[in-house]
């Protein structure tokens, strides 16, 4: 998983955010064949929840990719978790609906 996780970070689609050196939020951009741009895997230490890391690099991601010339940025998103959501909310995304999606890997063309 290191190993990952370093590719990501040298992909610069895996960043950190740190309070006084230590890590205490992550996040990942994902993006889909046609280049748009999800963030997912939005994680925060327990320790250091409810104290605006996570909106903290959800606003620098955001940003950054609209500025890099996204015109959506999306996220992937756990409905049935209020409050991960109450975070995008506050940064300023809104729920445009709900999606199920499928990988190559996983399609069944057996219909």
């Amino acid at each position: 998983m290191r190993k990952i996780v370093i590719g990501w970070v040298e992909a610069s689609i895996f960043f950190q955010w740190k309070d006084k050196g230590k890590i205490c939020a992550v996040a990942q951009i994902i993006y889909n064949d046609d280049g748009a741009a999800f963030i997912g895997h939005l994680f925060t230490k327990k320790e250091y929840r409810n104290k605006g890391y996570a909106a903290s690099i959800l606003y620098a991601i955001t940003k950054g990719l609209l500025e890099a010339g996204h015109k959506v940025c999306g996220l992937v998103s756990d409905s049935t978790n209020p409050a991960s959501n109450k975070v995008f909310i506050k940064v300023g995304y809104i729920q445009i609906g709900e999606h199920i999606a499928v990988t190559k890997e996983k399609w069944r063309n057996d219909k």
